[in-house]
């Protein structure tokens, strides 16, 4: 196998779903590549999109097809397969949330008397 082919073979996930009609199939979740990443980064708020990317099917395929336990082994494995990207999207927001002025989740917000204010 060339190195091409095992890069693309190693970051992919076969899950075992159920469809509605009772049928079995295999889905294979693939990992979001570097230079996805900026085209991903808003489907973070759309999970089913984010499925549909990583597994190559329509948000329509998946939320028609799915069993809802199903849907849940393939998110699980979107979320296993994606650890980098998803620690990229948390840098991301935390840096939204920096320059916006929010205050990191564990530190102390001001009380209104330390802020001057009564």
């Amino acid at each position: 196998m060339d190195p091409k082919e095992k890069a693309r073979t190693v970051f992919n996930m076969p899950v075992q779903v159920s469809l509605v009609d009772d049928t079995k199939e295999e889905w294979t979740v693939r990992q979001v590549q570097l230079g996805e990443y900026q085209k991903a980064f808003p489907l973070i708020d759309d999970e089913f999109a984010l499925v549909a990317l990583c597994t190559g099917r329509s948000k329509e395929a998946i939320t028609a097809n799915l069993s809802p336990e199903s849907y849940e082994s393939v998110a699980a494995a979107v979320r296993s397969v994606n650890r980098s990207f998803f620690a990229y999207a948390s840098r991301r927001v935390a840096n939204h949330l920096r320059m916006m002025g929010v205050p990191e989740a564990g530190s102390p917000t001001p009380s209104p008397t330390s802020s001057g204010m009564s």
